[in-house]
């Protein structure tokens, strides 16, 4: 969000370098998405399911920087294992 906004008033070669951070940002940030979420009522699931797909999609498409990619690897996946497990328990 803040990178779409900036992406506008910054040199285009600085766009990537903005996307990267904006995404490492949201790596370091789970805890406080996870809140934002809770205080809109949704079930453990619905929001385990949205900071799910927001990790996927800032790990899958934003992170376009070897460099970025390597510094939130480890991040990314201890972020995946309570949510996936989670997951795999209500499904059960």
């Amino acid at each position: 969000m803040i990178a779409e906004k900036i992406k506008e008033r910054v040199r285009p070669d600085l766009t990537p370098l903005i996307q990267n951070a904006d995404a490492m940002a949201h790596f370091d940030a789970l805890a406080y998405l996870f809140k934002i979420k809770f205080a809109k009522d949704l079930s453990v699931h619905e929001m385990v399911v949205w900071l799910q797909k927001k990790i996927e999609r800032n790990w899958n498409k934003k992170l376009t920087l070897p460099e970025a990619r390597a510094m939130v690897k480890e991040t990314y996946v201890a972020a995946k294992l309570p949510l996936d497990a989670t997951l795999a328990l209500q499904d059960e």
